[in-house]
């Protein structure tokens, strides 16, 4: 008797709530030290009604701090969040205390609207898809901000993180940054900036011990000295600035 096998999809590990619960005390605020500097240096001023979209925002992590920064600075805003996973949206509205701050379950096809920015965080590892997802944002908003890991990268392969990273993240896909750009290449966007996570001073503020804080102040010079050489042999994450060519 043949028996019948349910192949798991990627996105099921989101649908099911079965990535949110092991994930629930992720923080994404240091992105906000990275990603507010990252636009200043392109010109790209966080304006009055500024309308703003994050796909794939989990429960929140870096809206909120985002959501606090504008409020700091009296910024008028609109901002939404969407995810496809439930209980990560449960759990977004119900931290939620900003009024114009709103969560949805939903993804790119859900987006009606023509906005100023979409942030795209460390989302495009997980997608079946990655080219159909990108090419999905097309049109809907000016400047698109994407981020992803650098795993493709010498240290990756020889101490096997690539297969720590979809253990325990269910990355699917694993980027250099030549990939990475030809991935980008493909789609209709032009590249107006990039920069590695470990090149900016964001990454020196994040907490640990003496020791591993060193190492990160090691990793930032070696990044300002050659990014693209430190990538290769250790990976990271990288921040692309996206114009929409249309």
């Amino acid at each position: 008797m043949n028996k019948k096998y349910q192949i798991k999809k990627p996105e099921d590990y989101y649908t099911s709530g079965e990535y949110f619960n092991s994930h629930k005390d992720s923080c994404s605020d240091i992105k906000i030290d990275l990603v507010i500097p990252f636009l200043k240096k392109n010109k790209i001023d966080v304006k009055q009604n500024t309308k703003i979209i994050e796909v794939g925002c989990g429960s929140g992590e870096f809206l909120m701090p985002l959501t606090k920064f504008l409020e700091s600075k009296n910024i008028q805003y609109k901002i939404k969040g969407y995810d496809i996973s439930k209980p990560a949206i449960d759990m977004a509205n119900k931290k939620n205390k900003y009024k114009n701050l709103m969560f949805y379950v939903g993804s790119v096809k859900n987006i009606k609207e023509k906005t100023d920015l979409i942030f795209c965080m460390d989302v495009i590892e997980h997608v079946e898809n990655p080219f159909e997802f990108l090419r999905s944002l097309n049109g809907k908003s000016k400047y698109i901000v994407l981020h992803l890991p650098i795993e493709h990268s010498i240290g990756h392969l020889l101490l096997e993180k690539t297969q720590k990273s979809n253990e325990t993240f269910k990355h699917i896909h694993f980027f250099s940054l030549q990939t990475a750009l030809i991935l980008i290449k493909e789609l209709p966007f032009e590249i107006l900036d990039y920069q590695f996570t470990a090149a900016s001073m964001a990454a020196i503020k994040i907490k640990g011990n003496i020791f591993i804080r060193f190492l990160r102040v090691i990793r930032f010079f070696m990044y300002k000295i050659s990014s693209k050489f430190s990538s290769i042999m250790g990976g990271g994450s990288v921040l692309f600035l996206l114009k929409n060519k249309k």
